[in-house]
């Protein structure tokens, strides 16, 4: 991740913040078609959209568009790695955090997703686990050498990892977030599966939630709380 140690972390922290303005301010840039990073993956949605379809968008609004894709998928990222009770998720969310959002991010920061794919080999399969393993390994996959977009401004071509890597995250994200949302929602409203139960005392009675498992059994319970 960096080189020197400890003492060179402040340099790891202000290259990720400061060096945009370098390399990744305009999508001619050195490099544009090796990167994964949001930035880039905006650049090359905006290149294609004024070469194949003539639309041009100003960068005033290519500026506003990832500030506030960044502050989306950042919060996102921190609401699940705070709130999800899977290691590979909270991993996933901090390690997108830092692949996707910062200013530079080559192709070959993908490898860091190798962590979260070997925490996903032990966890039980669903549909959601099953999605995110795909595309953690189409992030990871390295393509035949070659070009998936040529032609952009510049002289600037997209290899085919690159195009497939940085779209992949970019869903990845999105699902992720998607899915912790989903069952944050379902906590706080109790639309998870599950059913109401009460337990009786000498004095009251105390209801709780009963949530089912992936079998179709009662598992656990959701803690007590009296009705007022």
């Amino acid at each position: 991740m960096f080189v020197g140690g400890i003492p060179e972390i402040s340099s790891l922290v202000s290259n990720m913040l400061n060096l945009e303005a370098i390399n990744s301010e305009d999508v001619s840039d050195f490099g544009f078609g090796y990167k994964v990073g949001l930035t880039n993956t905006i650049g090359i949605i905006v290149a294609l959209l004024e070469a194949n379809l003539g639309i041009i968008i100003s960068k005033s609004t290519i500026d506003l568009t990832l500030i506030i894709l960044k502050i989306c998928f950042g919060t996102g990222f921190l609401y699940t790695a705070v709130k999800s009770d899977s290691w590979w998720e909270r991993v996933l969310a901090i390690l997108l955090i830092y692949v996707l959002l910062t200013s530079i991010s080559w192709i070959y920061n993908a490898i860091y997703m190798s962590i979260p794919l070997i925490l996903l080999l032990n966890e039980k399969e669903n549909k959601g686990v099953f999605v995110c393993t795909i595309l953690i390994v189409l992030s990871l996959v390295s393509l035949p050498y070659g070009y998936a977009i040529t032609g952009l401004s510049g002289g600037n071509q997209v290899s085919y990892s690159s195009f497939v890597s940085s779209m992949s995250l970019v869903i990845l994200s999105c699902v992720l977030i998607y899915l912790n949302l989903k069952k944050g929602f379902s906590k706080h409203f109790g639309t998870d599966s599950g059913e109401l139960g009460i337990r009786k005392s000498s004095n009251e009675e105390d209801k709780y939630w009963v949530r089912r498992g992936e079998d179709g059994n009662k598992t656990r319970s959701c803690g007590f709380f009296n009705e007022d």
